[in-house]
């Protein structure tokens, strides 16, 4: 999206701004669960322009349920935050800033919302159909969206595991699916949340990465012996 000039929300996890512009727009918006998110498509409004860093900034992300749900649920509310903001003047952001904000954040919350009821559907159709000794009426168009959606999210979570040094299996393909569902349950839990602490902002625990705390204990028991 930054090579073809269109805005998008920003990460937490590494941004850069000039100071200038950061005033310019009136800096964070301290209501907003996902300030990144909204500053991305502020800034565009303002006539900046957004782009990317090749070097990439790592984080160990969220492993329990306990983490990961929090975190899910601020950014989906924080999500519905800035879709909120942003479409109440959409003329302010052009036809290719809308277009933008409906690609990303729109999309994304209705993908949220749609996927445990769709895997769902799925399997109670494929259990009745079973159950009946019927093969399972399915349209070819519908088939194909599926199939279409199903390899191009696992195609993505392959170059980016390829990308980040990881492994990628069949097994996690497998799994993709549950956990995508479990999006439903945060995209439930940030609706709620909107409505009855909508600027509450849940902190995510972080546990040091793996890898690097092995390195860390290496280091410091080499210090030993050489002391």
């Amino acid at each position: 999206m930054a090579r073809l000039g269109l805005p998008f929300p920003l990460g937490g996890t590494s941004n850069h701004f000039s100071v200038q512009a950061l005033r310019a727009v009136g800096g964070w918006d301290a209501h907003n669960v996902t300030e990144d998110a909204d500053l991305g498509f502020r800034l565009w409004r303002c006539g900046y322009r957004l782009g990317t860093l090749r070097q990439p900034t790592y984080e160990t992300p969220p492993g329990d349920m306990v983490d990961w749900l929090p975190q899910r649920t601020r950014w989906l509310k924080g999500f519905m935050q800035t879709w909120g903001v942003h479409t109440r003047s959409p003329a302010g952001l052009g036809w290719r800033g809308v277009l933008a904000l409906m690609t990303t954040l729109g999309l994304s919350l209705a993908a949220a919302a749609a996927h445990a009821p769709s895997v769902a559907w799925v399997i109670a159709t494929m259990a009745l159909a079973t159950a009946a000794g019927l093969p399972p009426e399915t349209p070819r168009f519908a088939l194909a969206v599926l199939v279409l959606g199903l390899v191009a999210a696992w195609l993505n979570g392959k170059v980016g595991a390829r990308r980040a040094g990881v492994s990628y299996t069949v097994a996690d393909m497998m799994v993709a699916p549950a956990y995508w569902s479990l999006l439903t349950l945060a995209f439930g839990h940030a609706a709620w949340r909107l409505a009855a602490e909508p600027f509450a902002w849940d902190k995510t625990r972080h546990r040091r990465d793996p890898a690097l705390a092995i390195a860390a204990q290496a280091e410091v028991e080499a210090g030993r012996e050489a002391a």
